[in-house]
């Protein structure tokens, strides 16, 4: 809360390191870091008994504030991101600039990318992405084309009609629905995974451990929508080898 703060106010009033309004913050900056510990080594009621009587309405408050703070979304990514590298998956890291900040890793696997090159031109225009926040980590897949070569949309707007018309899943058709989040991104599928509550009952290292094992199940898993969404756009790329078909390729 008090990075985002403070990133904020740079931001917008151009504050900057030593200024009297960082001062200020690297105060309650330290006053957080004293709460990290109470509640490392005395339990969540220590941090509790802080907020005076008058104010114990803000106690549970403050509780959650100081949990979610020991998250590290930054770490988690790259924990994320070399755990996909040896899956041998081609990633990109990304962020934003504003508070809240958010940190997300981008991965086309390399059952996707001659699928992706098929339907969209690009290796990873077919895109699974995780996003990392202090409150929660979550997963899903888009179709990405930029804003700037976008000029002829009609291949991916006559996609988008099929995906509609065909549904990855018709016992589920609400699972997978496609939405325009802009510059270039249409999300077809996303899930929690792994909640507010849960980031704020673990420290960093076992928050990193959960996610990773989280992944592991969700991209190794029949049940999953990893495995359903990856074949789903294999067959619908699919062309047939001349050497394996007993027919000449049709043109």
């Amino acid at each position: 809360f008090v990075r985002q703060y403070r990133e904020l106010l740079e931001r917008q009033f151009g504050f900057t390191e030593g200024g009297g309004v960082m001062s200020l913050l690297n105060d309650h900056h330290s006053i957080l870091e004293r709460m990290l510990r109470l509640l490392e080594e005395a339990g969540a009621d220590s941090v509790r008994e802080q907020v005076p009587e008058d104010r114990a309405e803000y106690r549970d408050a403050l509780v959650r504030l100081v949990q979610e703070s020991r998250q590290d979304p930054k770490q988690l990514r790259k924990a994320v991101a070399d755990h996909l590298k040896n899956q041998d998956c081609t990633t990109q890291l990304t962020q934003t600039h504003n508070a809240p900040k958010w940190y997300s890793v981008n991965w086309t696997d390399k059952a996707l990318e001659n699928p992706s090159r098929i339907l969209g031109g690009k290796s990873n225009f077919l895109r699974w992405s995780m996003t990392f926040t202090n409150r929660d980590v979550g997963v899903g897949f888009y179709l990405y084309r930029p804003e700037e070569k976008r000029g002829n949309s009609s291949s991916l707007d006559r996609l988008i009609r099929f995906i509609e018309d065909t549904l990855i899943d018709r016992l589920e058709p609400n699972r997978y629905q496609i939405a325009d989040h802009g510059y270039g991104w249409h999300e077809i599928y996303y899930q929690t995974l792994l909640s507010e509550d849960e980031c704020a009952s673990m420290s960093v290292s076992e928050s990193q451990d959960k996610v990773i094992q989280k992944l592991k199940d969700f991209m190794g898993s029949n049940e999953s929508g990893y495995r359903r969404i990856d074949e789903y756009f294999q067959c619908l790329a699919f062309r047939p080898d001349v050497s394996t078909s007993t027919r000449e390729e049709s043109p």
